[in-house]
């Protein structure tokens, strides 16, 4: 393929991805009802979330999410968060995160009803990585086009904050992923344990 059908394809792609996100705004919770990314700042002692990743049982340390909302309000939340996954949680220099909210304390708020979000990020402090998440985040935009069955996802662009102060601050572009459990429950599914 021609860089210059290629090009046309994914802008073509990528106006059909929003023209029917928007179509279905109303479906979906708060945070999902639209795809414009979000500015925030997670802070938490990050250092200390990263030393447990290669335990089996991994705790949940307190921290805060912080965004701006469409009024350009900032709102801050409190936040559980602890490492998630299985060969990036191993493997990756900065492995993903499970951010856990408390749903009692998100009411009228962008995060309304949501509890546990997966949140997905570069591997590694190299650029390389930051396309590879893009490209991630592609595939599930374009997995919502070809399936009924979906996790919905929303863009963050997310500053961390290690408040240990062990590792400097930093910024990249992140997405999150919506609990299985909405999923199933926005399909009227119910969700079934298989063996590996």
């Amino acid at each position: 393929m021609k860089p210059s059908t290629f090009s046309l394809t994914l802008i073509s792609l990528i106006f059909c991805i929003a023209f029917n996100g928007a179509s279905l705004a109303n479906d979906a919770k708060p945070l999902f009802a639209q795809e414009t990314p979000i500015q925030a700042v997670l802070s938490a002692p990050i250092t200390q979330a990263y030393r447990q990743r290669k335990q089996q049982v991994r705790i949940y340390f307190d921290g805060y999410f912080s965004y701006v909302n469409g009024d350009a309000q900032t709102r801050k939340l409190p936040v559980k968060i602890r490492t998630r996954g299985n060969f990036r949680r191993l493997n990756c220099a900065r492995p993903p995160l499970q951010l856990n909210f408390s749903k009692k304390q998100n009411d009228h708020t962008l995060f309304e009803k949501q509890n546990k979000l997966k949140l997905v990020g570069p591997c590694k402090d190299i650029s390389a990585y930051q396309q590879l998440l893009a490209q991630e985040y592609l595939a599930y935009q374009i997995w919502e086009e070809v399936s009924d069955y979906h996790f919905k996802t929303r863009l963050l662009n997310l500053s961390y904050i290690d408040t240990d102060g062990k590792k400097k601050p930093w910024s990249s572009t992140t997405f999150l992923i919506e609990d299985v459990k909405d999923v199933a429950k926005r399909h009227q599914k119910q969700l079934l344990e298989v063996e590996k």
